[in-house]
């Protein structure tokens, strides 16, 4: 049976991998099962058993790039261009199935789907689409994959996924924030840049802070549209904000954004919450 490692070795060799813990039940050109127990470094908060949806942007983000790997037979670089991940229904602890179908190729882009589950695949949590550009990596270029990794695993200072991704603790709910370019948040390393999906993680939790802080605790994601202008460079830091775009009665509709330099916007992610109590 085939391995991840088989049709892509820098993503079956990656820090979000060997952090979250993630493994794949599944891997074929057919479709990828991958399953994300709630670790360390993937749980939602400090002793909790239920993974966090910040960290399942960022698997499902992973997983669908493997997907296409093994569906193409191509083991060049990948770069997300958008990504979309609607809420179904609420998380409860215990793992996650994240399972992906890829379609044809469309010129250099590639359109790749996920549902996510509990066990029970006709009762999904969460569904995610995204699009690829083929052969090269964020920002330009198609160098080879770096060399594998051969850092030790840390967890110094690791309670949750939050803590690992470099975001404000719950207790802390920043709406404005800066994300180190940290080693284990990088997904391009030939670049480096962020993962694709830690910047997407970043702007969610932006976007609910400010949420949250607009409505309480009954505004509720379940929509969030991130699209990818280009690479974040981990040699810098990512500053990340968020802004009301429009407010009803029973939703909320907010953009965030990640920037980087002199206000060069690097993604933008547009939420719509529901008001569970309006």
């Amino acid at each position: 049976m085939n391995t991840a490692a088989d049709y892509a070795p820098g993503h079956a060799d990656s820090d979000l991998n060997r952090y979250l813990g993630f493994d794949y039940p599944q891997v074929s050109p057919d479709g990828v099962v991958a399953r994300q127990p709630g670790t360390l470094c993937s749980r939602d908060g400090p002793g909790s058993d239920r993974v966090d949806t910040r960290a399942l942007l960022a698997v499902a983000d992973h997983v669908m790039g493997l997907a296409l790997h093994a569906a193409l037979d191509h083991k060049g670089p990948l770069a997300t261009v958008d990504l979309k991940m609607e809420q179904l229904a609420g998380l409860e602890p215990g793992p996650v199935f994240i399972r992906v179908s890829t379609a044809p190729l469309t010129s250099l882009l590639a359109f790749v789907s996920a549902k996510l589950d509990q066990g029970d695949p006709g009762r999904p949590v969460a569904q995610v689409s995204a699009r690829f550009m083929i052969g090269a990596w964020p920002g330009g270029g198609a160098s080879a994959f770096p060399p594998p990794l051969d850092t030790p695993v840390d967890l110094k200072g690791i309670v949750d996924f939050a803590s690992f991704a470099g975001l404000p603790a719950a207790a802390d709910p920043r709406v404005a924030f800066d994300v180190e370019g940290r080693e284990r948040v990088v997904g391009a390393r030939a670049v480096p840049a962020f993962h694709g999906g830690i910047v997407g993680a970043a702007l969610q939790t932006a976007a609910c802070n400010l949420a949250i802080r607009e409505r309480g605790p009954g505004a509720q994601l379940i929509n969030l549209s991130i699209d990818y202008g280009r690479a974040a460079l981990a040699t810098e830091r990512l500053r990340v904000d968020a802004h009301v775009v429009r407010g009803g009665r029973r939703t909320l509709r907010i953009r965030a954004a990640a920037r980087q330099g002199h206000d060069r916007t690097v993604a933008e992610a547009e939420a719509l919450f529901l008001i569970a109590d309006a």
